[in-house]
């Protein structure tokens, strides 16, 4: 094992203080942080005296057939077990009200955990003291969660909660962790995985701070310790001591992955002298509220460089805050009529494929609007729910630019909720957003704007100059981006660096992998993990595929996210052509790897649901030459996995209907979408009633005449009740992108053609009153 080192109290706290400050700081509670505080019928008590407690409830209990002095020679977690085997659950509960709930704090310790920015933290302990005395939110063991806002900060109590305990007597679920069987349940529980996932990310790469911990004989964090040493990067875990331990003592912290030993004086006044220096360090190194503010544009006018900045390069370097802009990239058609929508309403939706430019539109924004204060959120880290309602409540006349991939769902709620100021204040702000952001989208009810991937009109005249001085084939009319490069590539000749020359080989895990970051555009470290990825895995797969994958720092603004690291792609169109290469088995087995992972694990379920969207899928494989086949393949192989989940129902749906010909292709897409409609809650309904309202269409066409009425007023019937629901009247984005109206689209022929049907050939007055009521819907747009 490799020495302690034994760090002197000043160097140590500023060592401390810095890695706080810049939020690489995670505090370990354990028993010595709120023994002999006041609780609500005693004091909280240290690991002695919890034992001794132990000890004589069990003798008192008289139902223990081991004699005083064999119970007294057994440790802590021995003990723990004969506790709650011969105690009785009414007086465990008891114990566990009287001294471990209600505690009060010092206020040196309330202002160590309130005054000092805390990502999130993890307590051994079983008190209630710290979130009751600061606004840390409790997660338990053998709880699933849903990971709360970033503002709300997560307190992971690692062995169960002692108010949980004392309220629910008669409990099935398991809580408490002591003894030595319920260390081992709680590690492999699948319950749990929420939890350890988190810590063993953490314990592979954060500092980690342990307050008022023994680390004797922690069994949960020697199993994560051991399983995170092929993951582990240079990262400290320091404990305090009042003086150097013994070498018996070293030799048991080692075992928990200690690294370094901070010597105090005394605890009480670490708390006091901690936040000191922390709030001096926060003032002499306050830096701007936010990095990406008023970004260069640097213009490039090689021919290489042209050439990389449209298909390989990331027109954006966050490290130098600068756009980089080439001379293929033109003025888009769609920035006039997002700076009409900005005139009129101050935000807008910018949808569009990826590879649709969206990113260089921002950059054309931020140079257009010159005069106002830019701020740019990049696709490559997450925006920060406080940073995003600092500067949204504070700036006035500015423009707020954010990437897609860049807005948690709670952001976007923040942003609702801002809409009304960022009026008033005159503030303008633009969100990208792929084509599959559904989701995302009934989040924020304002005008989109689309982007196409393919050039029209004054756009191809534009891009013509540029291509005939540097001798490159003019852009066709209905070319895609990706279209015109292969067009370069292979009648040119030339070397455009958007997929890799020579077959590469890859191991399951890597492809599972692949596909998820294709869809997802960035994996942390944490979820790379969770897909169970070691570090040495991760370094592997990123010298395979670079230049186009890499692991890059996350930002501060991240540190939720268990992560210093994250997995991103420099040209998703190198990603989406080494995919072409995997055999339809391959990526359909790999993507029911992902949904296997990351299903049991509920923090990351939105993970998986975005993996698996149709048209997620349908962006990333239609380029394949047996897409239908292989869309087919994967729904069909996730089946046993979700098949009690209607969202997958309803995707399955969605992606026969729209890949598939043929009566009994729709049928069975009828008859999925028609499982969600019925069993699916108010919005889930309401959206499989849109789509199967479709399918009913498609289906009419294949009937003969007296069969046709009925699935004709079955769809003018579902379709209005999608139309004119209270679901899509609160998220009308949603309904624009899947029956956009006014372009004569399949979607809108099928459902107008339907009401004209109805009205010719029903004799049912609510089935023409219904066909004209969506007709005149249809008219007004």
């Amino acid at each position: 094992m490799n020495q302690i080192d034994i760090i002197e109290y000043e160097e140590g706290i500023k060592q401390l203080v810095k890695y706080a400050v810049e939020k690489k700081l995670i505090p370990v509670f354990g028993a010595g942080f709120t023994a002999g505080c006041q609780s609500i019928n005693g004091i909280v008590p240290n690991g002695k005296r919890a034992t001794e407690n132990m000890c004589d409830m069990i003798l008192n209990s008289g139902s223990c057939p081991l004699r005083e002095c064999e119970i007294k020679e057994m440790d802590f977690s021995e003990i723990s077990d004969l506790f709650f085997e011969y105690v009785s659950r009414d007086e465990r509960a008891t114990y566990f009200e009287n001294f471990y709930t209600g505690v009060v704090l010092f206020q040196h310790q309330v202002d160590f955990l309130t005054k000092i920015n805390w990502p999130y933290a993890y307590t051994l302990n079983v008190d209630d003291g710290i979130e009751k005395n600061s606004d840390f939110n409790p997660t338990l063991p053998y709880h699933k969660f849903r990971r709360p806002k970033t503002s709300k900060r997560i307190l992971y109590k690692l062995h169960g909660d002692a108010e949980y305990e004392s309220k629910y007597i008669d409990k099935i679920q398991d809580n408490i962790v002591f003894s030595q069987s319920q260390y081992l349940q709680a590690i492999t529980s699948e319950d749990n995985t929420d939890i350890y996932k988190a810590l063993l990310a953490d314990y592979a790469q954060e500092h980690l701070l342990f307050i008022g911990c023994s680390l004797q004989e922690e069994r949960d964090l020697q199993f994560v310790y051991d399983k995170s040493k092929s993951s582990q990067k240079d990262a400290y875990r320091i404990v305090l001591r009042n003086e150097i331990p013994s070498s018996q003592e070293q030799r048991n912290l080692k075992k928990h992955g200690i690294n370094e030993i901070i010597l105090v004086e005394n605890y009480e006044n670490f708390y006091t002298d901690f936040l000191l220096a922390y709030q001096e360090y926060q003032t002499e190194n306050k830096e701007k509220i936010y990095k990406h503010i008023n970004p260069e544009i640097t213009i490039k006018t090689g021919k290489k460089e042209s050439l990389e900045l449209i298909s390989n390069a990331n027109i954006f370097n966050a490290e130098a805050n600068v756009f980089l802009k080439g001379a293929l990239h033109i003025f888009r058609n769609a920035l006039r009529n997002i700076q009409r929508e900005l005139n009129a309403s101050s935000f807008v939706l910018l949808k569009g494929r990826r590879f649709s430019g969206k990113t260089y539109v921002l950059c054309s924004l931020a140079e257009y609007y010159k005069k106002r204060d830019v701020f740019y959120f990049p696709s490559e880290s997450f925006a920060d729910e406080e940073v995003v309602e600092l500067v949204l409540s504070s700036q006035k006349n500015s423009l707020f630019l954010f990437d897609s991939n860049s807005i948690s769902p709670d952001v976007y709620a923040l942003i609702i909720k801002s809409s009304i100021a960022l009026k008033e204040n005159n503030n303008y702000l633009v969100i990208a957003i792929n084509s599959n952001d559904n989701y995302l989208l009934t989040k924020l009810n304002c005008n989109v704007v689309e982007l196409k991937n393919q050039f029209y009109g004054d756009e191809l005249s534009m891009s013509e100059k540029a291509q005939d001085s540097f001798g490159l084939a003019r852009r066709k009319y209905g070319q895609t981006n990706i279209d015109y490069l292969y067009v370069l590539r292979k009648d040119q000749n030339l070397n455009i660096p958007f997929a890799p020359a020579k077959m590469l080989k890859l191991l399951s895990k890597e492809r599972s992998v692949l596909i998820a970051l294709c869809a997802l555009d960035k994996l942390y470290y944490s979820d790379l993990i969770a897909l169970d990825l070691n570090r040495q895995e991760i370094e592997n797969m990123c010298r395979k595929l670079s230049p186009f994958v890499e692991m890059i720092p996350t930002s501060e603004d991240e540190v939720t996210r268990h992560s210093t690291t994250k997995m991103v792609h420099n040209s998703k169109i190198a990603i989406v052509e080494l995919l072409k290469r995997f055999q339809i088995k391959e990526i359909s087995d790999s993507i029911f790897t992902i949904v296997k992972k990351y299903k049991s694990d509920y923090s990351r379920r939105r993970l998986y649901i975005d993996v698996i969207l149709f048209d997620t899928l349908n962006q990333i494989f239609s380029g394949n030459d047996n897409s239908k086949i292989l869309i087919y393949t994967i729904y069909e192989n996730l089946q046993s996995l979700l098949e009690n989940d209607l969202h997958y129902w309803l995707q399955r749906a969605k992606s026969i209907y729209r890949t598939q010909n043929g009566l009994e292709n729709y049928e069975e897409a009828y008859t999925y979408a028609k499982k969600a409609y019925i069993d699916g809650d108010d919005a889930l309904s309401t959206k499989a009633a849109l789509t199967t309202a479709l399918i009913s269409c498609a289906i009419a066409e294949y009937k003969q005449e007296k069969e046709k009425l009925g699935y004709y007023v079955e769809s003018v019937y579902l379709a209005y009740e999608a139309v004119f629901s209270e679901y899509f009247h609160r998220y009308p984005t949603y309904l624009n992108l899947e029956l956009p109206v006014g372009k004569n689209t399949m979607s809108e022929r099928r459902i107008t053609e339907a009401c004209k049907y109805v009205k010719s050939y029903s004799v049912q007055s609510s089935d023409i009153e219904k066909s004209n009521e969506l007709l005149k819907y249809f008219e007004k747009k």
